[in-house]
Order: structure tokens, then sequence, then C-alpha cells
């Protein structure tokens, strides 16, 4: 399964477990969950999901590993015969992600089905209880009122 994300203007192909690199998020610190709600494509099995412009329901969600600097880039500008020649260098920053997870339309409403069967389950589990507590307080009614009818016979003789 692998999604194709929008992040800092930038498509990311990301799957799950997968480190990242992508432009600086300065608001966030390491360590913190990022949810990714523009998710353009889908590819989850044997189906797909192509977004108008963006993905309903799906989102990716990642941690932040770490905040660094890119790979040195040199700028020479130069002029010739003229005597005119300029270095600068530029690093950029960025932000390395860790994909967690990965929500399809497809998943979530599995999960939630999954969970809709959960609660049905407990619920006929907590009926079945309850069932078989009155079962047994019916048989210890009967039981004591046993007794007392024996006990009442024995006072007769």
């Amino acid at each position: 399964m692998y999604a194709i994300a929008k992040i800092g203007g930038m498509q990311f192909k990301t799957e799950k477990g997968k480190n990242i690199e992508v432009p600086y998020m300065p608001h966030k610190k390491v360590g913190d969950k990022v949810e990714l709600k523009d998710i353009l494509f889908i590819k989850d099995g044997d189906s797909s999901f192509v977004g108008k412009p963006n993905v309903q329901k799906a989102k990716v969600v990642a941690e932040i590993t770490s905040h660094k600097k890119g790979e040195k880039i040199i700028v020479f500008k130069k002029k010739r015969r003229k005597g005119y020649s300029v270095k600068n260098g530029h690093r950029q920053m960025l932000t390395e992600i860790t994909i967690l997870d990965i929500v399809s339309p497809k998943s979530s409403a599995s999960k939630k089905s999954q969970v809709k069967k959960e609660e049905e389950i407990k619920e006929v589990e907590v009926q079945e209880e309850s069932s078989i507590e009155e079962q047994n307080s019916n048989e210890e009614v009967e039981e004591q009122e046993g007794t007392d009818e024996n006990a009442e016979s024995s006072k007769d003789e």
C-alpha cells in the first residue's frame, strides 16, 4: 500500500515505515505526530483511489524524526571578460519524517464496521451473561423453596 501526498507544494510517495525528507516544518518538534490530509492517490492492493483533487477520508500519519540541513548547493556566477565572478553556497532546511500509517477510505470504513461488530458481540455476551445469572438465581430460589418445604414437612411430623 502506498499513497502520493502533497507536502509543502511537492509530491511524495509514502509507504508505511519509510523515511522521507520533506520541506522544513518550523512549528513542529521532533517526536510530534503529523497528519497529512492532502492525499492525491492511494494504491491498496487491487483497489486504487484517485483524488479530485484530494482523496476524501484519507490521511497519512507520520512522526517527525529530525530537522536537518540538506546538501550544499553551490551557486557560481561569472561574466566573461569583465572580471566578475561570485561563488555562493546554500543549504536548505529539511524535516525528516517516518510514515507510521496510511488510512484509506476503504480501511476507515472497514475499521468502523469492525468496531460495530465488536460492540454487537459485547452486547450479545452481556445478554448471555445476564440470562445465565437469571437462570442461576431462579435455580437458587427454587432450591430455597424446596428446602423450606422440606423443613415445614419435617416440622409437621
